[in-house]
């Protein structure tokens, strides 16, 4: 299993962005929210009909909805962190099931090297298995069900 997770400074970064979004829209409908908060409060011979204070509560639902999604695109857009893409065209087999070039391997190389240096991900071994083979003593992680490459973990046994 892989885990984001964020630097200290990200978490605070995106901590302060938040707050200061919800700040800055819900100011922004402070207004209406409160005219609407008022109507719905009204008792006794000031009170609304049912259907009216139905109309309310759906006006006022529609608002902190909006809050919301725009509170989540100011979010995005001020907290802007690089996402790692890459074009591949020749995945390993063909359309008539013929094998071709993989550009995956050496993508997928490039990709553990950006992940290590970059601290992005943390890979959690499940399992570890050793192997025997020419003399060899062979150790290979399993994550997430997946097999990795065999390490050489002892070199040429003597006979």
């Amino acid at each position: 299993m892989f885990f984001k997770k964020f630097t200290e400074e990200e978490a605070k970064e995106w901590n302060e962005i938040a707050t200061k979004a919800v700040k800055e829209v819900s100011l922004k409908y402070e207004e209406p929210l409160n005219i609407l908060r008022t109507k719905l409060a009204l008792r006794g011979k000031e009170a609304l009909d049912l259907e009216e204070k139905k109309k309310l509560r759906a006006e006022q639902k529609q608002f902190e909805e909006k809050i919301e999604r725009e509170v989540r695109a100011a979010i995005k857009k001020a907290f802007n962190y690089p996402i790692p893409i890459a074009e591949v065209e020749k995945a390993g087999i063909s359309t008539t099931g013929a094998q071709i070039e993989n550009e995956l391997e050496p993508l997928a190389k490039e990709y553990n090297a950006y992940r290590a240096e970059n601290k992005l991900w943390a890979s959690i071994t499940k399992e570890i298995k050793y192997e025997l083979t020419n003399d060899e003593i062979g150790r290979v992680r399993v994550v997430d069900g997946r097999a990795a490459e065999a390490e050489v973990f002892y070199g040429k046994l003597v006979s």
